[in-house]
């Protein structure tokens, strides 16, 4: 049998959807990490008064540092409006903002899944 071009489209375009499934994947995945590694950091801060840190001071340097009202963080609520919350209710947003990122991420899915099958079905 001869290869057409007309199949190679169809490939080409399968294998397009299938990359596009991944990334999308490796989005969720890297979204969901970010969060659980705040989230880690947001519950150790309050452990102490004050945090020794290496402060980047220029391009090349650091110098120490500390870190003082470890308790206090500032939230983005939208629209560059933001709240200081301590580091508990913050621990408490980023949850529910991962549980909603994914949530909407799954519905999308599920829309975009029955979608393509409609379109298989005509």
């Amino acid at each position: 049998s001869q290869a057409k071009p007309e199949n190679f489209s169809r490939l080409q375009q399968e294998h397009a959807r299938a990359l596009k499934g991944s990334q999308e994947t490796i989005k969720k995945e890297q979204f969901k990490y970010d969060y659980e590694v705040l989230q880690a950091r947001l519950h150790t801060l309050p452990d102490k008064l004050t945090h020794d840190i290496m402060v980047p001071f220029g391009q090349f340097g650091f110098m120490r540092g500390h870190l003082y009202h470890t308790n206090e963080v500032m939230v983005l609520l939208g629209d560059n409006w933001f709240a200081q919350r301590t580091a508990k209710q913050a621990v408490e947003i980023a949850e529910h903002r991962k549980k909603c990122k994914l949530c909407s991420q799954l519905s999308l899915s599920i829309l975009s899944s029955v979608a393509q099958l409609r379109c298989r079905c005509l």
